[in-house]
């Protein structure tokens, strides 16, 4: 009790957030989100453009929240084209709210249905869009890994280089001194361009993913809202953001050159001249040809499994679909199709498929059912 006490006077007031005068703060504007006391409030019922808002007691916010979340409303979503309208419909074919008068405007002869439908299709979409930007946030991240991992790897390359030729250096003494500074000068703008480039892929990586994790968190935080005007405009904001193509970040760069010290011939090979490393991504330059094409159906397949007797298990996350593809010289029959999100695959000896699904429990798919499995890890 004397916790609670002292707690309650450490705690500072809320005053008004209408008059900010008053501090006796009894009620709540859910649309406006603002505490009032009951001046404000009744104040606020008289205005025109709040008249119609929901207020209630602050001891029964709770209450109302859960309520909320439990039973959507959907009556007061505002048109953005006709002020002082409520939307009424979602129309499938443009893939927005609309109101009476944007039906009879623009949307006649379009698929509308019940904004209750509306809302499950959007809630369906943007979890898509949230699984889509956490793949990508997953690539960018694997971008500024590999930047990291090769900055330092090239650090320690250009520290080892400066030793090297600084130690021929002593050896060689002051005949070979102009051919030194000739070549750490070399290095040295190899360094520093290679660094300036580094840098820049490094920063211009860590504002993609940032612009990715605030977009993923703004879908997050529609889907935890009670507010069903903040699904939809934050799929609105999300589809728009989508027509701006992401560059991708080059995280390939040509790698600084070795230091290999001369034979005792002239004044250059005496000192030693900067050789190009083993590059691992010059590989790249190789071209692929293409043997044989499979039509699959799918939009996009993710993964791909091939077992030891030829046939094929592909995925499609997206659409949530696992299929097994016999071994059929370029032809695709299905041999079987199941309805999951599969997010990693693997063949266990026994021959049943182990499956991810982003989810607590493995999955094991025999030849006609599936089974749980919880495995310690």
């Amino acid at each position: 009790m004397a916790s609670s006490k002292s707690l309650q006077e450490g705690q500072i007031p809320i005053s008004c957030q209408l008059c900010e005068d008053s501090n006796e703060i009894k009620w709540k504007c859910i649309q406006c989100d603002f505490l009032l006391c009951t001046k404000c409030k009744k104040l606020h019922e008289r205005v025109k453009s709040t008249y119609q808002h929901t207020i209630i007691d602050t001891k029964d916010i709770a209450s109302h929240l859960q309520q909320a979340k439990d039973n959507k409303v959907f009556r007061n979503i505002p048109c953005e084209i006709h002020s002082g309208h409520n939307c009424c419909l979602f129309c499938q074919t443009c893939d927005k709210v609309v109101c009476p008068s944007c039906i009879a405007e623009t949307h006649t002869k379009h698929d509308m249905i019940e904004l209750s439908e509306g809302y499950k299709l959007t809630v369906k979409k943007i979890k898509t869009f949230n699984s889509e930007l956490d793949v990508k946030r997953s690539n960018c991240q694997k971008g500024l890994s590999d930047l990291s991992l090769f900055k330092s790897s090239e650090n320690f390359k250009y520290m080892s280089a400066k030793q090297s030729i600084e130690s021929r250096e002593k050896v060689l003494k002051d005949e070979v001194e102009m051919h030194t500074k000739t070549i750490m000068k070399e290095i040295d703008q190899r360094w520093d361009r290679q660094t300036y480039s580094v840098d820049d892929a490094y920063m211009k990586s860590q504002k993609i993913d940032k612009d990715l994790e605030f977009r993923s968190e703004s879908l997050t935080n529609a889907l935890a809202s009670v507010n069903t005007r903040d699904v939809f405009n934050a799929y609105k904001e999300e589809k728009t953001a989508r027509i701006q193509k992401i560059e991708p970040v080059k995280t390939h760069f040509k790698r600084l050159p070795q230091y290999v010290p001369g034979k005792m011939q002239i004044l250059q090979s005496l000192h030693g001249n900067l050789t190009e490393s083993d590059d691992i991504y010059s590989l790249e330059q190789y071209k692929f040809n293409v043997i044989s094409k499979f039509n699959t159906g799918f939009k996009q397949v993710d993964m791909v499994f091939i077992c030891a007797d030829g046939t094929m298990w592909i995925s499609d996350f997206t659409n949530e679909n696992l299929q097994k593809l016999p071994n059929s010289n370029g032809l695709v029959k299905v041999v079987q199709n199941r309805q999951v999100k599969c997010v990693g695959m693997a063949l266990l000896q026994s021959g049943e498929l182990l499956i991810s699904t982003k989810e607590p429990n493995l999955k094991i798919l025999f030849s006609c059912y599936w089974k749980n499995y919880v495995f310690n890890i």
